[in-house]
């Protein structure tokens, strides 16, 4: 909804309303559906892809142009320029915890990567503060058979102690309290 340091960098950039990332998101992989730009023959294997396909059903361009404010020609040549690129990232800028639909974008984010048969880290979510990447670099990597922030905070006795930094898990996930 703003310009940002990417924005300059960007070949285009899409003023949507506020508050409209998951209606966008659902009316791209509505497009790349419908269009066939994707590999039915593999991603309709996901269990529940025949639900899910059903509940884009109401993401039409006319729709989803009108709840973000972006024309549906825009709509339609993003989605097709998404499913035709040869490598994507998708990265969302805005931390979680700033969006009260935060964890609907992240997942709608998910279920186009997984749409397009991408590799997980397609999606990128950095946190404001923190550098996953500058830790990587510096050879800082989890050890084998460490549990993902899900698994810590909703499995029953998943986790005995933890020591968090760059994150502020009790705000930012659900049924956190």
């Amino acid at each position: 909804t703003r310009d940002t340091k990417l924005t300059r960098h960007s070949t285009s950039h899409l003023r949507m309303e506020s508050g409209t990332s998951v209606a966008f998101i659902n009316g791209l992989m509505k497009i790349i559906i419908d269009k066939d730009l994707f590999n039915r023959q593999v991603v309709s294997k996901i269990e529940g892809f025949d639900a899910f396909e059903k509940s884009l059903d109401d993401y039409t361009p006319d729709k989803v142009s009108k709840i973000t404010r972006i024309s549906e020609a825009q709509i339609t040549e993003t989605a097709e320029s998404l499913a035709k690129a040869k490598s994507r990232m998708i990265s969302l800028t805005i931390n979680v915890s700033e969006n009260s639909k935060g964890m609907d974008m992240v997942l709608a984010a998910a279920n186009l990567v997984m749409l397009l048969g991408d590799e997980p880290e397609t999606l990128q979510i950095p946190a404001e503060y923190a550098n996953t990447v500058g830790m990587a670099s510096m050879g800082i990597h989890p050890a084998a058979g460490t549990k993902n922030i899900f698994n810590m905070l909703y499995e029953q006795g998943a986790v005995k102690g933890l020591f968090i930094m760059g994150e502020d898990p009790v705000s930012v996930y659900p049924f956190s309290s």
